[in-house]
């Protein structure tokens, strides 16, 4: 045989051995990627943390609409407030109340654009979400969870006492 004949034959195999390596066994196919450790979340596979990280994004951009609601509830409680002074009622309680919502809205927006730098860059992710780094990627979802939280209770505690303080007002003037 020649040499370029057994050089032929040697390609042929080596293709058929490269071409048989790289098909996925159908056994191995539907095998499911394994959990790996993330500081901080526990053990989560890639896909575990990109659906993570998007519902993280969804909180935060269901925020918006929550920050922008305070405001309005705000606007109508300062006319409300007009009202009342109208009516020549005392109402230096409300409008400590008012002032007090807008600092928590304001201190929320700033938790918001703390979660927003996170997203902003996408630590750990390229820009399709795909996981770069996997405990980088685990800090970005501990980090926007952490600000998105604050937003949710600093907003929570801040309609809370809000709405005790008109209470205690509208007993005290309002149900004489």
């Amino acid at each position: 045989m020649s040499k370029l004949k057994i050089l032929s034959v040697v390609m042929l195999l080596l293709t058929i051995l490269a071409v048989s390596l790289s098909v996925v066994s159908p056994a191995f196919a539907g095998t499911p990627e394994p959990a790996k450790p993330v500081p901080g979340l526990g053990k989560m596979t890639d896909s575990e943390i990109r659906n993570t990280w998007l519902k993280k994004r969804a909180w935060y951009d269901s925020q918006t609409t929550v920050i922008r609601d305070a405001y309005r509830v705000a606007d109508a409680f300062q006319s409300l407030i007009d009202v009342e002074v109208k009516k020549g009622r005392d109402v230096y309680e409300l409008e400590v109340a008012l002032s007090n919502f807008y600092g928590a809205i304001a201190t929320a927006e700033q938790a918001r654009v703390n979660a927003n730098t996170v997203f902003t860059s996408n630590a750990g992710f390229n820009g399709f979400y795909a996981i770069l780094d996997r405990n980088l990627a685990g800090q970005s979802i501990i980090d926007a969870h952490s600000s998105l939280k604050s937003v949710h209770l600093t907003l929570f505690i801040a309609t809370r006492d809000f709405r005790a303080a008109y209470s205690a007002w509208k007993n005290k003037y309002v149900r004489k």
